[in-house]
């Protein structure tokens, strides 16, 4: 076990990342809670990126460091961030993403304190040219029934948001990294992995900002990301099968129902 400090480890995994990094760095130097470092995972980018982290390791007091390697894929990426971190708590900020205001650090400090937990998920606020700004998962984790049903309904659909979840390292010392096999559902086989063994707390806060745009990995390759969730299932399905049971026999049938009510609303507005 690694003896590691009490801070955030922040990684940043950046390819050609000007357009809006700064964003994301300012949203790090904002934090009232400073005691954290952000480590930057490139992919030898041929723009100015490497000068925008150069600029910020120049004038930050906090821990900031570079790591420049050949693309081998995300998963790849966000495990060497995983294994240079110093910090007690990671979380996965991409460079088109930023934290949602100053105070993020210090509230799931406080979280992490108070409730003695691995893992604290919070919500994440969608945004992008091509869609209306949304909040993930909308606040839903306020509703009791909703914590009773998670890992259920998460056999449904991933709305564990990257850039809100923070993880003790020792997770990853226990559980292993993200499976670099997979290219997109990396998180959604992960969360699958970890969260059957370890004490989580769903905070009903916005924790970050997701830019969702074309250039958005899972946005390119949707039938890729298909295909993993399904295997992300088939792999950690007997981790859960009470879980799994629920959501066969309970869940999936209400989801259908649901879908075909909605739909023969749709179609009987469509007739009139």
């Amino acid at each position: 076990m690694i003896d590691r400090p009490n801070y955030f480890s922040v990684i940043t995994c950046t390819f050609n990342s000007e357009k809006h990094l700064l964003e994301c760095i300012n949203s790090v130097e904002m934090q009232n809670h400073g005691n954290y470092e952000h480590i930057f995972i490139d992919a030898n980018s041929s723009d100015s990126t490497i000068s925008i982290i150069h600029e910020y390791m120049a004038r930050s007091n906090a821990n900031v460091r570079l790591y420049s390697r050949a693309p081998r894929g995300i998963s790849d990426a966000m495990n060497y961030g995983v294994n240079v971190a110093h910090g007690d708590v990671i979380v996965h900020l991409h460079s088109d993403d930023f934290f949602s205001s100053p105070s993020v650090f210090s509230e799931v400090r406080d979280i992490f304190l108070s409730k003695h937990v691995s893992l604290v998920i919070g919500n994440c606020r969608l945004t992008g040219r091509r869609v209306q700004s949304f909040t993930f998962p909308s606040g839903i984790f306020r509703w009791p029934i909703f914590k009773l049903l998670f890992i259920p309904l998460l056999f449904h659909i991933n709305f564990v948001p990257h850039p809100s979840t923070f993880i003790k390292a020792s997770v990853f010392e226990r559980f292993g990294l993200f499976k670099e096999d997979f290219k997109v559902a990396m998180d959604y086989e992960f969360w699958l992995r970890v969260l059957k063994f370890n004490n989580y707390y769903l905070a009903n806060s916005v924790f970050s900002v997701y830019r969702f745009s074309e250039n958005t990995i899972s946005s390119k390759y949707a039938n890729l990301t298909s295909r993993e969730l399904i295997s992300a299932i088939r792999l950690n399905r007997s981790k859960h099968l009470i879980s799994y049971a629920v959501y066969l026999i309970f869940l999936r049938p209400l989801i259908f129902i649901r879908r075909f009510i909605k739909v023969c609303f749709v179609f009987r507005g469509s007739i009139r």
